[in-house]
């Protein structure tokens, strides 16, 4: 279980408790990357968690569906229902996400 601890100089500290062959396997990446064990975790778990929320917060789109979108946006048609729905589907979840940071 991972215990996260604020400090007031800006700075947080998490405890974990892991296997000990995680711990070792930790430490000699460490050693093979010439980072201490702390500073090699750290930027392990902020690139993992970056690349987490980029999952999901980031659409990627082929160039094909891009320039579909694009038009869509500037044609005047007014948007169907099935559109309206996801519409909706959409601020609810972005409100429900928004509630839980």
């Amino acid at each position: 279980m991972a215990v996260l601890e604020r400090k007031e100089s800006g700075k947080a500290r998490l405890d974990v408790r892991l296997p000990a062959e995680i711990k070792t396997t930790i430490e000699r990446a460490a050693t093979f990357t010439g980072q201490t064990i702390s500073a090699f975790t750290i930027s392990v778990l902020a690139e993992h968690a970056r690349r987490v929320i980029e999952a999901f917060t980031v659409t990627r789109l082929s160039a094909r569906d891009w320039d579909k979108i694009v038009a869509l946006m500037e044609s005047e048609a007014e948007p169907n229902e099935r559109l309206k729905r996801a519409a909706a589907r959409f601020k609810e979840r972005n409100a429900q996400a928004r509630g839980r940071a």
